[in-house]
């Protein structure tokens, strides 16, 4: 979807489409949580026209309605009561009310950082400020819309009444991207303003003992 506002190919489009029905029969509802950060990324991008006048939006709604619609009518007729379930584990039940004593604070996700990222959790301002801040409007472009999928997915989870440990995993992917980016940064500022003033074994040097410090404390 990136891809697509950045590059708008019918291509891309498809393929978000095959991708998002994926997520919904592997994950279900869950699936869907990353839809309204990219909506807000396509506004941003005043894709929206686009969007809105390109026949494989609504081809692929039809697509997902299908297969999603068929799977799940087909679950239902072979194992009644299945949407029911589905409806108290995936949707209402498991968000508007506490199941199994797994009630948290507001904050909880955010406490998460500390034990995930260990180190790295003090990178995350000062990458998204940095990847905003870039010369390079692609870098700003995947700055923002890492933002905003990570707002809002957390938002989402966090308003939940249920939450468990491994819900925020999702976010992790988008908030490494994010950090790889500041290191990518600061690396391009030192060769380009102290290691081309030494040799290239100095500089392999340089890259390797960087190297090294960033895998003493995986993520």
């Amino acid at each position: 979807f990136f891809r697509y506002c950045i590059n708008p190919h019918n291509k891309y489009l498809r393929g978000f489409w095959v991708f998002v029905t994926l997520a919904v029969l592997i994950k279900g509802v869950a699936g869907l949580f990353f839809i309204p950060g990219l909506l807000a990324f396509a506004l941003w991008e005043k894709r929206y026209k686009s969007l809105l006048y390109n026949k494989w939006l609504y081809l692929g709604i039809a697509f997902f309605v299908l297969i999603i619609g068929g799977y799940y009518t087909f679950r239902e007729l072979n194992a009644p009561g299945f949407l029911l379930a589905v409806y108290n584990t995936e949707l209402g039940g498991r968000y508007l009310t506490e199941l199994e004593d797994n009630g948290r604070p507001p904050l909880f996700y955010f406490k998460n950082f500390s034990w995930r990222l260990k180190y790295c959790v003090f990178l995350i301002v000062p990458a998204f400020i940095t990847g905003y801040g870039h010369s390079s409007k692609a870098m700003r472009q995947l700055t923002l819309f890492n933002f905003i999928l990570t707002a809002s997915f957390l938002m989402i989870i966090s308003s939940s009444k249920t939450k468990l440990h491994w819900y925020d995993l999702p976010i992790y992917p988008l908030l490494s991207v994010q950090i790889a980016l500041l290191l990518h940064t600061c690396w391009t500022f030192l060769r380009n303003n102290f290691l081309n003033r030494v040799n290239q074994l100095q500089q392999y040097a340089a890259a390797a003992m960087l190297y090294i410090s960033i895998l003493a404390f995986p993520f």
